[in-house]
């Protein structure tokens, strides 16, 4: 089995090739995940207490946002946004939709954020 992310919530693996599993975990790791930015348009987020907005590119950077920075941990849209991610990294669903995930997370928390198209 072969660890392909891990941070202190979220843990994805890969049980054998092209399967992999998504989990919340407690655990205290570091994020090792290679983010390619596979999102047709990037999105541009402010978390709380920040002056700099962040440009997210893909899924993997927003999941490592939601499982690190992210400001609510529960919640239906938060779940149902890393529940998307999980999705797109099994090929069942496209990287622009779970950027649609994203944007009802960030509205749910609070988290404001633009776009460029």
């Amino acid at each position: 089995m072969v660890i392909l992310f891990r941070t202190p919530r979220v843990l994805v693996r890969e049980l054998s090739p092209g399967r992999r599993v998504w989990a919340r975990n407690d655990r205290s790791w570091a994020a090792a995940l290679f983010i390619m930015p596979d999102w047709t348009i990037p999105l541009h987020i402010r978390l709380p207490g920040q002056e700099i907005p962040i440009t997210v590119r893909g899924t993997g950077h927003a999941a490592v946002l939601l499982a690190e920075k992210w400001p609510v941990t529960h919640g239906l849209a938060f779940e149902h946004a890393l529940a998307c991610f999980a999705a797109v990294l099994e090929g069942q669903l496209l990287p622009d939709e779970a950027r649609e995930a994203f944007i009802e997370a960030a509205d749910d928390a609070g988290v404001r954020w633009s776009s460029d198209d």
